[in-house]
């Protein structure tokens, strides 16, 4: 299982519900721009909220029950 997915929106929920965390990368609706010195700060900060969520505890995979 992965650590950490970065695609677009598309798949997003696909991962979500495999309880992987996920950073969509193609729209900034959220967050970014990830460009340059001032970018790789907001990267780094969007990296570690998804990785340290306390809410991928919470959740498992529908098809492992």
């Amino acid at each position: 299982k992965p650590d950490l997915i970065a695609s677009g929106i598309k798949e997003k929920y696909v991962f979500q519900k495999m309880g992987v965390p996920f950073r969509q990368m193609h729209s900034w609706d959220y967050s970014g721009p990830y460009h340059g010195y001032d970018g790789f700060a907001i990267f780094a900060r969007d990296m570690d909220l998804a990785l340290n969520s306390p809410t991928w505890s919470l959740i498992g995979a529908p098809w492992k029950k």
